[in-house]
Formats: structure tokens, C-alpha cells, sequence
């Protein structure tokens, strides 16, 4: 074994601009695992020389004196904002810009690095120079106040709007709120900008003059309680909501709530209700209305995962009837004591960088691949290098995991 270790440096941002070769050219070999990697023209060629996996969604050439700022989490650019000449911004998040925002503000920077979305007044997209996103690059009319992506106007939203003032919502919004006044909403001409709205019944058409022709618009049945997604179905639920209860998106129905159905005079499930497969017979007594409905089936097979290297024997095989699924590991190494007609009866196999297996287990294993980039045997396939040789020598390695790392 080689006296070198390994360095494997792990971060959102790595500022490799003064990275030296002779300090780095003591490790085997260099990952570097970023969302956002800085070099500058010398430090390029140092990175090309030595023995380093840079994987990284962007990178970036920029000089010496150019400045980084580093936001870890979700941030905005407002009219209060301002930046030093030359920065480089790095958003480990989503970032709104606010229609409030200068042009100079935007100018002053050198790039933008964004590892979400981008939500920009229209008329400021073009200001930045260098932009980079791995989410959505998203605009929104330039006389709009950026509200919540989901927005619940409360009951005081239609005092404190102002006159013909226009809200952009990016997702939807929900005017579920008892004692919101759409009338007066509508009398001040308020525009909400958005793709979707849900609204009770019973103030559906005040509800239509908030909206352009473009929303769809979802009605909640009158008498019904608004439920988001995130909520289950549960005896707490109904004895705050009622019995009569329209569900936001996706519901999952369990052993423990499917009695509850007994109890709701009309339920309705917006998106996909998901059944497990064993309570289907019982569900199907119920009236319940839903945009659709999936049985889920019980997974029963013994589950290998998350692990590096995985060894797979027949004892294991003999103790599983219902069959192996393996999944998520760096190296799967299949023993000779099991037969390719076992492979194809009883294993799965999903996302393995690697599988280690006999001339006479190769074809079977491919037939029960998916994702596997290499199967053969270990003589074909040699020592693993790169990640998966890092991976599998963890103790040879120096690991620095960081938010931002200067090299």
C-alpha cells in the first residue's frame, strides 16, 4: 500500500485560486466534490497536473482580487443590498431578487452561482453577468411585491392590501381564510399573478376578478374543511376540521386511519390517494373522490443498501424467500456459490457503481441491472481507483467536509 494518502474535501464552494503543487502533489490522489469550484489561470493548470477528480456543477476562472461572498441557505437581493466591485456571489439556495433592486447593485457583480432557483424582476435579468443555476431561472413581472410560492391571505390581508397593487405568487394561493373579504380585495383592484388559486364555492365570484384568464381554478365544495398536504388523516384532524374534508395534493391512507373513512360524511383527495396493498379490499367500501388512486405494494425482499461494498452468499439468498434487492453500494461481489438461475429468480440490482461476479453469473446479472455501469469479474474490472477506490479505502484518506473551503 502506497505511503500517500488520499484527500477527498467535500463543500458548496471550494476557492481553489491559490491551490500549490507542491503541497498537493504529497496525496495518491484529489476529489473534489463542489457545487461552485474557483481557480484562477495558474491554479487550472496546477489541478491538471496532479491526480484530482474535480466534481463540481460549475466552475469558475476569476482573478485573485475578485471578491467571494458566500450565502449558506435561501437569501434575497433588495433595494438595501449592495455588493464591493468584482464579487463573485455563491447561493447555496434559492435567491429572489426584489423589483425594489438597483441596476448598479446587479452590475457590481462579477458572477452569480445559485445551487436552486433564481426568482428576477424581468427587466434585471439581463444585468447579470455571469450566471449560473442549477434550479429554474424564473421572472416575474416588474410592477409585482413577491409574495410566499404558496400564499393563505389571513383575515386582515384585505386591509392591509394596498389600491391596485399587483402580488405575484409562484406556486398558488389559497383563500381558505374564514374572514377574508374578497370584496373588498376585488373593489381595490387587487391582481394576484399567479398560475393557481383555491377558493370555497360560496366566494368563487369574487374570487374571479383577483385573477387573470390564465389561473386555474380549483373550488372547494361549500361545507368543506381545506386541508394541505402535509396533514394526515387522523381523530385529531376531525375533531378540528369536521367530516366533511378537502384534501391538498397526495393523502396516504394507513392501518390506523382507514376506519376514520367510516366517520367523514364526503372526503376529496385533490391529487393521488395511496393505498397499501393489503387494505385495498377494505378501502374499496368507501365513497371517497380522488383525482386518482395507487396501490401500493408491500416491498417483502430482504434490502442490501448503503454501504460501500456488499457481499452477496448463499446463505443470505436461503434466507430470503421472497428474494434480495441491493441497492446503493460502490461494490456488490456476488460469490460463485450462487447460480445464475438463482440471479434471475431471486436478486435485484439498482444503482451499484460496480458488481464483481463470475464469467458464468455475467449475463444473469445484467438481465437484473439497472444502473450498474461495470459487472465483471474482479480481474476484468482490477482495483478500483477514483471514488470508488477513495471510497473503499476510507481509513487512507483525509476527508474535510466544509460549507466553504479555501485549498
Amino acid at each position: 500500500m502506497s505511503e500517500k494518502k488520499n484527500l477527498m474535501i467535500n463543500c458548496d464552494v471550494c476557492d481553489a485560486r491559490n491551490a500549490k503543487e507542491e503541497y498537493l502533489s504529497g496525496y495518491e490522489q484529489i476529489m473534489i466534490n463542489t457545487d461552485l469550484l474557483l481557480v484562477s489561470a495558474e491554479s487550472r493548470g496546477v489541478l491538471e497536473r496532479l491526480p484530482a477528480i474535480c466534481n463540481t456543477d460549475n466552475t469558475l476562472e476569476v482573478d485573485d482580487n475578485a471578491n467571494l461572498i458566500f450565502q449558506n441557505g435561501s437569501t434575497e437581493i433588495n433595494g438595501s443590498s449592495a455588493f464591493p466591485a468584482d464579487t463573485v456571489f455563491a447561493v447555496n439556495g434559492d435567491l429572489l431578487i426584489r423589483s425594489d433592486t438597483s441596476r448598479q447593485t446587479l452590475e457590481a457583480l462579477r458572477a452569480v452561482n445559485i445551487t436552486g432557483s433564481l426568482l428576477c424582476p424581468a427587466s434585471l435579468l439581463t444585468c447579470i453577468k455571469d450566471l449560473y443555476a442549477t434550479g429554474k431561472i424564473k421572472t416575474y413581472p416588474n410592477d409585482c411585491v413577491v409574495l410566499r410560492p404558496v400564499f393563505t391571505p389571513d383575515e386582515y390581508f384585505h386591509l392591509r392590501a394596498r389600491e391596485g397593487q399587483k402580488y405575484y405568487v409562484e406556486q398558488e394561493v389559497r383563500l381558505t381564510a374564514p374572514g377574508i373579504d374578497l370584496g373588498t380585495l376585488r373593489d381595490k383592484k387587487v391582481q394576484f399573478i399567479s398560475p393557481r388559486f383555491f377558493v370555497p364555492a360560496e366566494k368563487a365570484a369574487d374570487a374571479l376578478e383577483l385573477f387573470n384568464e390564465t389561473a386555474s381554478m380549483e373550488v372547494i365544495p361549500q361545507g368543506y374543511a381545506f386541508i394541505d398536504a402535509c396533514e394526515e388523516l387522523s381523530e385529531n384532524l376531525l375533531r378540528k376540521c369536521g367530516n366533511r374534508l378537502f384534501f391538498r395534493g397526495d393523502l396516504t391512507l394507513t392501518g390506523e386511519n382507514l376506519s376514520l373513512l367510516s366517520r367523514l360524511e364526503k372526503l376529496y383527495v385533490s391529487g393521488t390517494l395511496l393505498v397499501p396493498e393489503n387494505l385495498a379490499e377494505d378501502f374499496y367500501q368507501f365513497d371517497v373522490e380522488c383525482s386518482s388512486v395507487k396501490i401500493v405494494k408491500e416491498e417483502k425482499r430482504h434490502i442490501l443498501e448503503n454501504s460501500p461494498r456488499i457481499i452477496l452468499d448463499k446463505n443470505i439468498l436461503t434466507a430470503s424467500p421472497q428474494g434480495v434487492l441491493v441497492r446503493n453500494s460502490a461494490v456488490l461481489t456476488i460469490e460463485e456459490n450462487i447460480t445464475p438461475q438463482d440471479i434471475l429468480d431471486h436478486v435485484e440490482i439498482v444503482n451499484c457503481a460496480r458488481v464483481d461476479c463470475s464469467e458464468n453469473q455475467k449475463a444473469a446479472v445484467y438481465q437484473k441491472s439497472s444502473n450498474v455501469p461495470q459487472i465483471g469479474s474482479r480481474e476484468e474490472n482490477g482495483e478500483p481507483s477514483g471514488m470508488l477506490g477513495i471510497l473503499l479505502n476510507l481509513a487512507e484518506t483525509k476527508m474535510i467536509n466544509a460549507d466553504k473551503y479555501v485549498l
